[in-house]
């Protein structure tokens, strides 16, 4: 399926596309680099909060870019449902397919 786009549109769109890979890039590599810190600590409840909001921070950034990047919306995605109850192989798998 294409889409037939002007030069301008497809141009704005490209930027999009590049701002939000540039942000999910880099708000990956800042959880990378925190989850190493925080990795670093005994374990413990706390060091388990840090990595559950570490956790959290990522997941927003990639609902950000699925969203301005791939035009999903998560909050109306019933994929996204059936996507949690899958192991991590399977989600790869799905989203592979959906892109």
């Amino acid at each position: 399926m294409f889409i037939e786009l002007s030069q301008e549109e497809a141009n704005r769109r490209i930027r999009q596309l590049n701002i939000a890979l540039k942000e999910l890039t880099l708000a990956t590599g800042i959880f990378l680099r925190g989850l190493d810190e925080v990795m670093k600590e005994p374990s413990s409840q706390e060091r388990g909060k840090k990595i559950g909001a570490l956790s959290n921070k990522l997941e927003y950034a990639r609902d950000h870019a699925r969203y301005f990047g791939l035009g999903i919306d998560y909050r109306h995605d019933p994929e996204i449902k059936n996507h949690q109850r899958l192991n991590p192989k399977e989600k790869i798998a799905k989203e592979r397919k959906r892109i």
